[in-house]
């Protein structure tokens, strides 16, 4: 249980909305932002570890079994976020690109001395897509000209999707709040998958993702990692 407070924000401008079908293009351009001020413990840090594509913790602050009064990496302090991000559909093409700064103070303690740090961590994707059925690429979901109906002629939309992202960690964070033998310094990702959209509100998707490191494993860098993802997704 935590009584913190956490302030949010959000800005989103879609500068060419009021022009409905007359619009060149479909843009949205935003900014989102938050901060809040934490105080970890040994039982629950605050400091929450990174993942890759595939679910696994990839990135974690040092812990103590042995003590974890002296020896675990708590949050100390300001948290704050701050993620431009755009979107641009033009027919059936659509891309999308964000770009997240993540400054986050902590603290170790090592019963000799305590230090202290404000790490900055970043991360950014773009992805883009092109509807292969000729339908309008959305920010939201596509609206297929036919739901998928066999029976009647109908298949729904194909969309093809392309990304690529990264993810890197403050190179103060090494060696005395995360072990580089065991957490990765950087990460970058690139994937391919196909949406199926059955109609606006269901579709498949399946991806495609291969994850390289630098970093995060005793003799280096962690290996490459190949995941590849079925998801069936309903939206109302």
């Amino acid at each position: 249980m935590s009584d913190r407070k956490e302030l949010v924000g959000r800005l989103f401008l879609t500068p060419f909305a009021r022009q409905g079908a007359r619009a060149p293009l479909d843009l949205g351009l935003g900014l989102a932002a938050s901060t809040t001020k934490e105080e970890g413990t040994s039982a629950a840090t605050g400091l929450p570890g990174y993942r890759e594509p595939g679910q696994q913790v990839v990135f974690r602050y040092r812990t103590s079994s042995a003590n974890p009064v002296t020896g675990t990496v708590l949050a100390d302090g300001t948290h704050s976020r701050i993620a431009p991000q755009a979107y641009l559909n033009k027919g059936p093409l659509g891309l999308i690109a964000e770009y997240v700064v993540s400054k986050q103070a902590v603290a170790r303690d090592t019963g000799i001395s305590r230090t202290e740090e404000n790490l900055t961590h970043t991360a950014w994707q773009v992805t883009g897509g092109y509807v292969l059925t000729g339908e309008a690429n959305s920010f939201r979901s596509i609206t297929p000209k036919k739901n998928f109906d066999p029976l009647n002629g109908g298949w729904g939309a194909l969309e093809v999707v392309a990304r690529y992202g990264q993810l890197s960690l403050d190179k103060d964070a090494f060696p005395r709040y995360a072990d580089s033998t065991a957490s990765i310094r950087k990460e970058s990702e690139w994937g391919v998958g196909l949406n199926w959209y059955f109609t606006r509100q269901v579709r498949v998707a399946v991806n495609y993702e291969v994850t390289t490191f630098e970093g995060g494993a005793a003799t280096g860098d962690r290996p490459r990692e190949k995941f590849l993802g079925i998801r069936f997704q309903t939206a109302f």
